[in-house]
């Protein structure tokens, strides 16, 4: 936490409360992350001077490594919270190449006075003569001194008398009035500030209760149903499930949870099966400062739960926008199926989908379908088992020619039935580029979904490497960071940051980002994985041969069973090494044990070309997904001037590299 030199700050409408760590805006609250409220705080005591972003990261996030995306989202926030514009500044100058500078004009106050005289703060806020909050903070006058009391003063005229009197009575009315109101007048303002300042939210599981675990699909489920009804409100950023699933057990503070979550606002829930009924107990807090924004107790019939979803997910929405229009309540009160038991089988899928493992998708997979079985017309359902068939094609060892076709003709359906399901076209985009390899198709599918849902980070990502395989990289860049912006706690969303510079041969700022996530999670496979397909382009052997160890084996595993290894020994000029791996996945039984794309990587280290574009050429005819990124994948830069790679690259509607 940043230390502040004084304890209130003032520049135009804004008060800086540095004891309470608030800013205020004519004596309203303004919601700001702690980070966004210390990158402030840091520039404000600097004012006038410019701040390198270095020295403000230092500041801001002392003895943590933060990239520079960070800052930048602080002080966009800090604009949006200011009312500024870049191109127009009237607080925070944006010095480029070098960093920011506080411009505004400003005024230091202690606690107990200001340059112009004492300073109240809004816990000490009074009423006007009418009964109403001032507008501007109130200064009081100076003290006048008190003096001796003279003879005159006690012979004073019976007007001057009455007049005392009624003043005296005037004061003990106002104190009494204070007493009294400035409690719920305090509660009104905590209440309406929310209205103009809380544009973020996280839908935390609700926490089951009584059915000792055995259904915490419930309170998971619930949550994901409220996420898909928030979404579809644009001026509500709105966590996806998959960031909030670590806080099913409930063991976190909400208030911390929100600030994991880096969201303004949070709902919080309990609930309760009890034969057939359901008892749920919501409320809306305050990250900032644990305040409770809106909060209902529901006991109702299982069979009114949609009835249930549609009034909270209204009351919150009401809590946090000023005015909903009448499209936005269809929005939300839209059911996509009336059959209670088609419901449950979908929230159990959804449950077991968020958990991510091959295990649990294909489970997800069956209760997809027995909601389809309770209800044929049920377009969620259909949505889900796409996701869940598109998900269960990155597994190793799944065989595509089964499940994205799957995947293809369950999106086609949930969108036969409702075009408007932003995870429909996003599943459906992606058979269309990675098994399908129609790229004007996929394209148009993607910026579908994202025109119907842009906080479907899913959809981001998969867009985004789409734009990889395509070598707009810079493109690419912005959609992944607006998934991770939209999923700040995923490691997937932190590590596909780090994708474009890989496949631009950027790799010092790429191994910069991975390394980023493996702080996250030390045992994070993946980023251990593309940290060693940057050693081995640095030919830094020995630090790739460790990153592959930790790919596979935190636990034991067994490192001769990685076909990647054989690609090492190959480029590092182990050639007999590399053809004991090679010849291990050539043996007819398990030459599927390997994608065939690994198998030509390792034939192109070895410098057998012709080999190497047999197996390429394996690799498209079953329609491998990785074989999309061809042309920019850095392990076949030998074969990059090959007439029959440049072929099989138009074979693919990729563009040259």
């Amino acid at each position: 936490m940043v230390e502040a030199a004084q304890d209130l700050y003032e520049f135009g409408p804004f008060r800086i409360d540095t004891i309470r760590r608030r800013l205020l805006h004519r004596n309203v609250p303004v919601a700001l992350t702690p980070k966004a409220f210390d990158t402030l705080l840091v520039l404000v005591e600097h004012s006038g001077q410019v701040m390198e972003k270095d020295h403000l990261m230092d500041a801001v996030w002392s003895g943590v490594t933060v990239e520079e995306n960070n800052l930048t989202q602080s002080i966009s926030a800090l604009r949006k919270a200011l009312g500024e514009k870049r191109q127009t500044p009237q607080y925070i100058l944006t010095v480029p190449g070098v960093g920011y500078r506080f411009i505004g004009t400003l005024t230091e106050m202690s606690a107990n006075g200001s340059a112009n005289g004492a300073a109240v703060s809004p816990e000490d806020l009074g009423v006007s003569e009418n009964g109403s909050m001032p507008t501007e903070t109130p200064r009081l006058p100076p003290a006048v001194p008190v003096t001796n009391t003279t003879s005159a003063s006690l012979t004073a005229p019976p007007d001057r008398w009455r007049a005392l009197l009624y003043l005296g009575l005037a004061a003990v009315i106002v104190a009494v009035a204070s007493y009294l109101l400035v409690p719920r007048l305090r509660r009104n303002l905590a209440a309406a500030a929310p209205n103009a300042v809380i544009r973020s939210i996280g839908v935390l599981p609700f926490k089951s209760l009584g059915d000792g675990g055995t259904e915490q699909y419930v309170g998971l489920g619930m949550a994901d149903a409220l996420i898909t009804k928030l979404s579809s409100i644009r001026q509500i950023t709105v966590r996806p499930t998959s960031s909030i699933i670590k806080y099913q057990n409930g063991e976190l503070d909400p208030s911390a949870a929100g600030r994991e979550l880096e969201v303004d606002s949070v709902l919080d829930g309990r609930v309760q099966r009890s034969g057939d009924r359901i008892r749920l107990t919501v409320q809306l807090l305050r990250v900032s400062d644990g305040m409770p924004l809106w909060g209902e107790t529901f006991d109702e019939k299982f069979t009114d739960v949609f009835a249930v979803e549609d009034r909270i997910s209204e009351s919150v929405v009401r809590a946090l926008l000023p005015t909903l229009s009448e499209l936005q309540r269809q929005q939300l009160n839209k059911h996509y199926t009336e059959n209670t038991e088609a419901f449950q089988s979908y929230i159990r899928g959804r449950y077991y989908w968020n958990l991510r493992s091959q295990a649990d998708v294909r489970r997800a997979i069956s209760f997809f379908e027995d909601a389809i079985l309770q209800d044929p017309n049920y377009a969620l359902a259909y949505a889900g088992l796409a996701d869940s068939y598109a998900t269960l094609s990155v597994f190793a060892m799944v065989d595509q020619s089964e499940t994205m076709p799957k995947a293809r003709s369950a999106a086609m359906k949930a969108l036969e039935l409702d075009d408007g399901l932003a995870e429909a076209h996003a599943s459906l985009a992606y058979v269309k580029h990675r098994w399908e390899f129609d790229l004007v198709g996929a394209e148009h599918e993607f910026q579908r979904s994202l025109e119907l849902n842009p906080q479907y980070p899913t959809a981001h990502q998969w867009y985004g490497w789409y734009l990889v395989s395509l070598g707009r990289f810079d493109q690419a860049a912005g959609e992944f960071q607006r998934a991770q912006q939209l999923d700040p706690r995923s490691l997937y969303t932190n590590l596909t940051l780090g994708v474009p510079y890989f496949y631009s041969g950027q790799y010092d700022r790429a191994a910069e980002q991975f390394r980023r996530v493996v702080q996250l999670k030390s045992d994070f496979g993946l980023a251990h994985l593309w940290l060693f397909l940057i050693y081995v382009q640095q030919k830094h052997f020995d630090e790739a041969l460790a990153e592959l160890k930790l790919n596979v084996q935190p636990n034991g595993g067994d490192l001769t069973k990685v076909p990647m290894l054989g690609y090492l020994y190959g480029i590092s000029g182990q050639t007999a090494q590399a053809r004991t791996v090679l010849a291990k996945y050539l043996r007819p039984a398990d030459q599927r044990k390997a994608p065939f794309a690994v198998i030509a990587a390792i034939y192109t280290s070895l410098g057998e070309k012709e080999n190497a574009l047999r197996w390429l050429n394996k690799a498209v005819e079953v329609r491998e997904s990785g074989i999309v990124l061809l042309n920019v994948d850095p392990r076949f830069e030998p074969l990059r001037l090959d007439p029959r790679f440049v072929a099989l690259i138009k074979r693919l509607g990729l563009p040259e590299a």
